[in-house]
């Protein structure tokens, strides 16, 4: 397999955010309102995925939120990229920080951790460890899709079969007037030949006669 398609190989990241348990309360008076924003940091697309808002669910918002990543293998396995999840409130004038959560994006591909729900500690700005998030994700391998590519650029050329020689098409006009020249030229020729005796024949008889 070449280079270009080692390149073209990538793994897709499905996560689902389902909620969040015990978060900092930042409102101080009423209820919070979170939604999370979640990316990954290193990532050359760095896209941003925001969650719909937990109205009135103060610290212990639900989600459910779907988000999807494609991630190119070599680059996945990287120390650099970390899965990053910003909870915040969303306010009438200005969102507060809540809190975050910073994932190694190395950890979650190497732990099978298909379609179960994990949680990792939520820490607010400054450091300190307040609640928790709740996660399940899977990682499908897109090789397969791109395996149709690789292979018809990877495949050597094949030499192409050599073509059987055909037979040469007679020219059958050309050929029937050579013919016909060579007839004509044999019937001059014995004409030649004839008169050539005849004269011989001529003169032998004239010698004989003048000889009488």
């Amino acid at each position: 397999m070449s280079s270009e398609c080692r390149s073209m190989e990538s793994v897709k990241l499905e996560l689902i955010l389902h909620s969040a348990q015990g978060l900092n309360n930042v409102k101080k008076m009423g209820t919070m309102d979170p939604y999370a924003v979640i990316w990954i940091a290193g990532n050359n697309s760095d896209s941003k995925v925001k969650t719909n808002k937990a109205k009135n669910s103060g610290s212990n918002p639900v989600w459910d939120a779907h988000v999807e990543f494609n991630i190119e293998r070599d680059a996945s396995m990287q120390e650099n990229l970390i899965l990053v999840c910003e909870i915040k409130h969303s306010g009438t004038v200005v969102d507060r920080n809540i809190g975050k959560v910073q994932i190694p994006l190395k950890h979650l591909l190497s732990v099978d951790a298909s379609e179960k729900k994990v949680s990792y500690p939520v820490m607010t700005s400054s450091g300190a460890v307040e609640g928790t998030i709740i996660l399940s994700y899977t990682v499908k391998n897109l090789q397969e899709s791109n395996a149709g590519a690789c292979s018809s650029t990877d495949e050597e050329p094949s030499d192409p079969l050599p073509e059987a020689p055909s037979d040469p098409v007679p020219n059958e006009p050309h050929q029937t007037k050579n013919r016909k020249n060579r007839l004509i030229k044999n019937v001059l020729h014995a004409s030649t030949a004839m008169a050539n005796s005849l004269a011989i024949v001529s003169s032998a008889l004239t010698l004989s006669g003048d000889r009488d």
